[in-house]
């Protein structure tokens, strides 16, 4: 049993109906109960008559016979099964491949991994795209122009932006790192009202596809795109003779120059124990 914290709808749907296409609607729960007896009855008065007086109010007679008796009783419950997300997520939760040890995948495995702890990475990112996204600067007045609607221009740039999430799982042997994004929106990106924050508290499961091993640096390039138009900002000509922050760049990098394995993520989920 799971409790949903972050599921993409769309990709489970689609999994879902490939592994399972028939969607269950009613179900039905039938009760029969039958009761079938046999008797035999055996009645013979004469020994009454020498009972004085009740002798001669009850009259002789013998009788031998079979009593057969059946009862039945059916009754059918019928109940409408309600479709949730974690109804479509659970053929595949249960189908996916659970293993820690990620050396062991390849690219493309429906994957579970379990017990990670996960973090986001762009938090400054998040802050900044989520004042944009919530319209705070809707209307800004430029002298000679008038106001403009500021987000309605720069949502172009941040439509592709996500939450970068890293976290750590523990094989039996080995300690590997796992990256995944979520795409980033103003509202109503967690599941139950939870909040994005919620899945760095304690442990969790994912479910996804694994994609392969990557340079954790060449990775976030691709997958960041707020970090990929900061760098280009900074490698612009002006900021070209700012040595030590270029300087402190290249130490970053060089330290960030790690494997990590990309899971392509279709939900994050708390297992519950009963």
């Amino acid at each position: 049993m799971f409790n949903v914290y972050y599921i993409n709808y769309a990709k489970a749907f689609e999994i879902s109906m490939l592994i399972d296409n028939r969607v269950q609607t009613q179900a039905s729960r039938e009760k029969d109960s039958h009761v079938e007896g046999t008797a035999n009855a055996d009645i013979d008065t004469s020994g009454l008559s020498k009972v004085p007086y009740l002798g001669k109010l009850i009259p002789k007679f013998e009788m031998d016979g079979e009593i057969n008796g059946v009862k039945s009783k059916k009754v059918i419950d019928t109940f409408n099964v309600v479709s949730t997300k974690s109804t479509v997520l659970n053929p595949i939760y249960e189908k996916a491949k659970c293993e820690n040890d990620l050396s062991k995948l390849k690219s493309g495995e429906l994957v579970k991994i379990e017990g990670l702890n996960l973090e986001i990475t762009n938090p400054d990112d998040v802050a900044g795209t989520k004042a944009l996204l919530s319209g705070a600067l809707n209307q800004i007045p430029i002298d000679g122009i008038g106001t403009m609607d500021i987000t309605s221009i720069i949502s172009v740039f941040l439509k592709d932006s996500s939450y970068i999430i890293e976290g750590t799982v523990q094989s039996k042997k080995n300690e590997y790192k796992v990256m995944l994004k979520i795409p980033m929106q103003a509202e109503n990106e967690m599941e139950s009202f939870y909040n994005v924050s919620d899945i760095e508290i304690g442990e969790v499961s994912i479910v996804g596809v694994y994609k392969g091993k990557f340079s954790k640096n060449d990775l976030e390039k691709k997958i960041n795109r707020m970090k990929s138009l900061q760098e280009k900002g900074d490698s612009s000509p002006e900021n070209a003779d700012i040595t030590d922050i270029e300087d402190g760049q290249e130490m970053e990098q060089k330290s960030n120059n790690e494997d990590i394995h990309y899971i392509d993520i279709i939900a994050i989920v708390q297992d519950i124990i009963l």
